[in-house]
């Protein structure tokens, strides 16, 4: 079954900014009346993504560990997908799988957490390379040529958070830019239509759902959710290796990757780099 209005879709990577956009975008979806639905696996939707958003009616999805197979399945859709530096998903995924990250079932990560606390961090680094393989396969084959799908880094995300998701929910057509005075008039008149409907049994076929936002209100859920807020009051910068939101920022692997890890990076997965455009070359 085709939808006659497209879903509007977020794409996202392990420890690639998910928790936070998703939480922007739950705002934005319980401001407006739109069913939003996230995954974090195949095993959510039973391995059959399309079906699963037509029976849920879904308005709105998140996949936030996106892998293409499942995601070419779609119809009709638009979308955002954002990366991030390997290196430094890395980094964050070694403290967060040594502290925050929630185990919850998640068997695999409970083994992964007790072999970390054992082994000193330039091996804890190591081991954190190896276990996110199958994570790096699906920034590697996603299709980056997607016309209903922008693409983002969340370096970009990270150094201009309100111009960044304005642009994303912009393509994705949900932001009313109209003067205040005219969105409200259109807002009214769905209010009152719905409740027409409502008292005289559904003479309009489908309930009237607002799918455009106004780019104050959604400045406003950006501001809310800041990472200063989330952090309990810690800058960007400013680290707390217990928590989820640790440091907020980019290139931190230079701070924490020694030769070995390059040298290991390099053997590993220097094309995923490059194909990502973060290295040109190996010579970094």
């Amino acid at each position: 079954m085709n939808r006659i209005q497209p879903l509007r879709a977020y794409f996202g990577h392990h420890k690639c900014a998910s928790t936070w956009i998703s939480l922007i975008l739950q705002l934005v979806c319980d401001e407006l009346q739109l069913t939003y639905k996230s995954a974090h696996a195949p095993e959510v939707f039973e391995y059959d993504l399309n079906r699963y958003l037509n029976e849920n009616h879904i308005d709105f999805f998140s996949y936030t560990n996106a892998n293409i197979k499942h995601v070419k399945k779609i119809d009709n859709f638009l979308g955002f997908h954002v990366i991030r530096d390997p290196r430094d998903i890395i980094v964050s995924g070694y403290y967060s799988h040594l502290y925050s990250h929630p185990i919850r079932g998640w068997l695999a990560l409970v083994d992964h957490r007790n072999k970390l606390k054992e082994l000193s961090k330039e091996d804890g680094l190591l081991l954190e390379m190896e276990f996110v393989r199958d994570r790096f396969e699906d920034l590697y084959n996603w299709d980056y040529t997607q016309k209903n799908v922008l693409e983002m880094k969340m370096e970009e995300l990270i150094r201009s958070p309100y111009n960044s998701i304005l642009e994303a929910m912009t393509f994705l057509e949900m932001v009313d830019d109209s003067p205040r005075i005219k969105h409200s008039i259109k807002n009214l008149l769905i209010t009152v239509l719905n409740r027409i409907n409502a008292k005289t049994g559904g003479w309009i076929p489908y309930r009237i759902k607002r799918t455009k936002i106004p780019a104050e209100r959604l400045l406003g859920h950006i501001f809310q959710k800041r990472f200063s807020k989330l952090s309990k009051g810690r800058d960007r910068g400013q680290e707390d290796t217990k928590s989820h939101y640790r440091k907020g920022i980019s290139g931190d692997w230079v701070n924490h990757f020694s030769q070995e890890h390059i040298r290991f990076f390099k053997e590993e997965y220097n094309d995923l780099l490059i194909k990502l455009g973060y290295e040109k070359t190996s010579a970094w």
